[in-house]
């Protein structure tokens, strides 16, 4: 059966169902070190060589359009910039534009009243699949990919998928599988698709409107 739910201005949508939690696993370790114990170092570590296929370097955000950027930034405090789809309990999409981070950080440092000067911003949309720096709401990411408004898949500029090994307070350990996708910015700018699925075959579809690709993504600015 079919469920959906929403997140932040996204519509993630549950395709297909497969696999399950060992719970007898998580039972013996909660029982162990305690539900509360199981929140990670901020510095994972990284285990093995990623699985990764790279294309020529993105495109860099110019003296132009960081002029269209910082007029956004001027018409408030920007903070909620990006998507993320937690549905589940799990932090398991994250998507973020070097346009959007860049309109935040411009926005912090006039609240501060002082001035963001970036040297060198990559014009991309950021996906980021999979999540562990909690042991109870980890998700683990086998893959990603991106459609266009007519259905068609988008080729990223750069994908790699690893595996990360995040550490406790006591020296417990636990792996998660997770993916990063970068794409060029055009194919996005009208709404995109996120298909992404966990490594117990579970599949599920974020849907980015056209709206969310402007507001939350700023996919629709021009150069000045």
């Amino acid at each position: 059966m079919w469920s959906t739910s929403v997140w932040r201005g996204g519509r993630s949508r549950r395709l297909s169902g497969g696999g399950r939690l060992n719970k007898v696993l998580a039972a013996s370790l909660l029982a162990l070190f305690g539900g509360g114990l199981f929140a990670a170092s901020l510095r994972p570590n990284v285990s093995g060589p990623p699985r990764s296929a790279k294309a020529p370097a993105p495109p860099r955000i110019g003296g132009a359009l960081l002029a269209s950027i910082r007029e956004a930034a001027s018409r408030g405090w920007i903070w909620d910039l990006g998507l993320t789809d937690a549905s589940g309990g799990s932090l398991r999409l994250s998507i973020y534009s070097g346009r959007g981070l860049t309109a935040s950080k411009i926005s912090s440092a006039a609240l501060s009243g002082g001035r963001y000067a970036p040297k060198s911003i990559v014009d991309t949309v950021d996906i980021y699949c999979g999540s562990g720096y909690t042991f109870e709401t980890r998700f683990e990411c086998a893959r990603v990919s991106v459609r266009a408004t007519d259905g068609r898949k988008v080729r990223p500029l750069s994908y790699s998928a690893r595996t990360k090994v995040y550490t406790n307070a006591l020296g417990a350990k636990w792996r998660v599988r997770e993916v990063a996708a970068h794409y060029s910015v055009g194919p996005l700018a009208n709404g995109f698709s996120v298909d992404y699925a966990g490594t117990d075959e579970t599949e599920w579809t974020f849907e980015v409107s056209a709206e969310d690709a402007a507001e939350k993504l700023l996919l629709k600015l021009e150069p000045k």
